[in-house]
């Protein structure tokens, strides 16, 4: 599984969206993504193994208040 905990258009919002998820002990990386001729930089929790793991991680992001989206990837 892979969270998603946002998508911006400006890196510096993906930075500080990276460093509040570090305050809750949350360790996270952005990834750059093109749509068209915009980029855009998603900042991602994972990828984890343990659906129970995610869903700990999602009740702590809920917690604080910080929306998620959990994607299913390959191994």
């Amino acid at each position: 599984y892979l969270i998603q905990v946002g998508s911006f258009k400006e890196r510096t919002e993906a930075e500080q969206q990276k460093a509040n998820l570090a305050l809750l002990g949350i360790e996270s990386h952005i990834e750059k993504a093109s749509i068209g001729d915009a980029q855009w930089y998603r900042v991602y929790i994972g990828p984890e193994k343990d659906r129970r793991r995610v869903e700990t991680i999602l009740a702590r992001l809920e917690e604080n208040e910080v929306k998620a989206l959990v994607k299913m990837v390959p191994d």
